[in-house]
């Protein structure tokens, strides 16, 4: 190009400098779709405004090289579309992922994002798929060479003794050293030291303390239809998860402020469920339903086969096509008056030729790399030469078009005040330059696929340490059939206070755990503990058993009957019962 532009040049003496800056050498591009909203934002009194908005990925979305990453912090996620990407990153913090079937006939939906670039280059996948909630995917193939997750069971949340508050202006977060310098109704959220936002916590400057809040755990079920691949010889990255029963939350106050708890939930016992349903790789029909439960920390598995298709196996390969398509046309134009031609007047002159003859480059169109498929799957185990594929990375090449075409206009105009003897000639050569290969990489793809429960079959666990500062119990703290620790100087119940628990053990180590009047409302079948100053429970639905309880003064409350567990005993200067049942 530098040598052409050169021979245009009217000042020989000026010299031809530029840079080419070409998309392998920019940084890797990204694309990232967020949605923060929060509907606990908009609250009249307990009552939300707004329900979790839904975020839909419509189209195609291309970025090869790149990066794809989807963050929703409420609300469901659906990939209506394809998305094809060098790393694919999915976190629904709040909300179920739904995958819906392309209606391209042979769609590839890859987990972790798509193994090749359109150059052939391997990738490093992304993380893949993280849910908070259920997961649906169904397209024609499914390449797990991610991790699948549903269900986020652990949820630890620390707030440190140096910690920042900051405000989000629109979609520009605000520091401020002060509560007082954010403006009236903006939510105040905190972070750490780093600037590392603390999930799930805000400030209430009103009552100086900390507020913590929508902490779920959710989801459970996996739905996968499609035909099966795996492009990762990694299980412990090729993997799908899924929640059975509880979670546990953890909190760690070390700010010496007060914290409020609101909405907290170790989940509800999900029974753990894995489907998936493999699509014939031939006919696209239902070749087999495979479901993975687990019963007392054991996997178990049970298969139906269909008539109507026949078990995809695992001889299958992930390819690539892709174009280097070197194809140039270059348009060459002569306007010149002369007594003659140069002896090729009746027939096509070359590019050069024109050239010679004074003649200029008017136009150039240089083809370049692309993807002519954006992936496919095949079954024949060939390569474009008729090789066999089956290794874990090969590439094969083949030169389908390699040929020149013209296309030459030409006018020419005798001029009278020559007496004929000279002639206007107007020449056009437009040259096409064919040069295209195809380049065809193929990988392996089937590998095996880790597939694992998480969460607690038995309960949940809930442990809060306040600190130095108070807790106070201002919303549903749901944690069925498990263990509720609660430690801080004093806890106090709330207005909309209760601990939905099996087991509530209470330490307040400078002030009460509840109180005669403020007992601590729960639904626990034991409660035990220990206060500086008073100890007081109300258990509603059914009786209680007491456990180890030392306090200054105790007070329980059952609407059934009141125990003592064996081996144990009240510790109090005044200790009061009152029962709807024997005590």
């Amino acid at each position: 190009m530098k040598a052409a532009i050169e021979k245009e040049n009217k000042d020989k003496s000026r010299n031809v400098g530029f840079a080419v800056t070409t998309r392998q050498d920019t940084a890797v591009p990204s694309i990232t779709v967020k949605n923060t909203f929060q509907p606990s934002d908009y609250k009249d009194g307990d009552m939300p405004h707004y329900a979790a908005s839904t975020t839909t990925l419509a189209g195609y979305i291309y970025n090869p090289r790149g990066s794809v990453t989807v963050e929703s912090k409420n609300g469901d996620v659906y990939n209506d579309g394809t998305i094809y990407a060098g790393t694919v990153d999915m976190k629904v913090e709040n909300g179920d992922f739904i995958q819906s079937l392309s209606d391209k006939k042979n769609s590839i939906f890859h987990v972790g994002g798509a193994p090749l670039d359109d150059t052939g280059s391997l990738h490093n996948v992304g993380t893949g798929i993280l849910a908070n909630g259920n997961i649906f995917i169904s397209a024609r193939y499914v390449n797990i060479n991610s991790k699948i997750q549903s269900g986020v069971p652990d949820h630890a949340i620390n707030i440190p003794k140096e910690y920042k508050l900051f405000y989000m202006n629109g979609s520009a977060k605000v520091d401020v050293t002060d509560a007082a310098m954010v403006p009236s109704g903006a939510k105040i959220l905190v972070s750490d030291k780093d600037g590392k936002e603390i999930e799930s916590v805000s400030y209430d400057r009103t009552n100086d303390r900390f507020v913590i809040s929508d902490v779920e755990v959710h989801g459970g079920k996996v739905s996968i239809v499609g035909t099966i691949i795996n492009t990762t010889n990694d299980k412990s990255k090729a993997r799908i998860e899924a929640l059975d029963g509880y979670g546990q939350i953890s909190i760690q106050n070390d700010s010496g402020k007060d914290i409020e708890l609101k909405t907290l939930s170790t989940g509800e016992g999900t029974e753990g469920r894995i489907e998936i349903t493999d699509l014939d790789r031939t006919n696209g029909k239902i070749a087999r339903k495979t479901t993975y439960t687990r019963d007392g920390g054991k996997i178990h598995m049970s298969v139906q086969n269909y008539q109507n298709g026949a078990p995809s196996g695992n001889a299958q390969d992930t390819v690539l096509a892709a174009g280097t398509d070197r194809s140039y046309t270059t348009t060459y134009e002569l306007h010149k008056t002369k007594v003659d031609w140069w002896g090729i007047e009746n027939k096509t002159p070359t590019g050069q030729e024109v050239l010679d003859q004074g003649g200029t480059i008017t136009d150039y169109k240089q083809g370049d790399t692309r993807t002519l498929n954006g992936g496919a799957i095949i079954t024949t185990t060939n390569d474009l030469n008729g090789g066999s594929t089956g290794d874990a990375y090969k590439e094969s090449t083949k030169t389908i078009n390699n040929k020149t075409e013209s296309i030459f206009t030409q006018k020419a105009k005798r001029l009278w005040y020559t007496v004929g003897l000279a002639k206007k000639f107007d020449y056009k050569l437009v040259e096409k330059k064919y040069d295209t290969t195809i380049h065809q990489y193929s990988q392996k793809a089937d590998y095996d696929i880790g597939i694992r429960f998480i969460g607690d079959e038995t309960g949940g666990k809930l442990n809060v340490n306040g600190g130095t500062g108070n807790v106070i119990v201002n919303g549903t703290i749901s944690n069925s059939l498990g263990e509720a620790t609660l430690s801080a100087g004093g806890i106090q119940q709330g207005a909309r206070g209760y601990i939905d628990t099996n087991t509530l053990t209470m330490t307040a180590t400078t002030g009460s755990a509840g109180t005669r009047d403020a007992a601590i409302k729960t639904n626990a079948m034991t409660v035990s503990g220990s206060a500086a100053k008073d100890f007081g429970v109300k258990v509603v639905n059914h009786g209680v058993t007491a456990g180890s309880i030392t306090a200054g003064a105790a007070a329980i409350q059952a609407e059934g009957d009141i125990s003592q567990q064996a081996g144990t005993k009240v510790h109090a200067g005044r200790v009061e019962l009152a029962s709807g049942g024997a005590i």
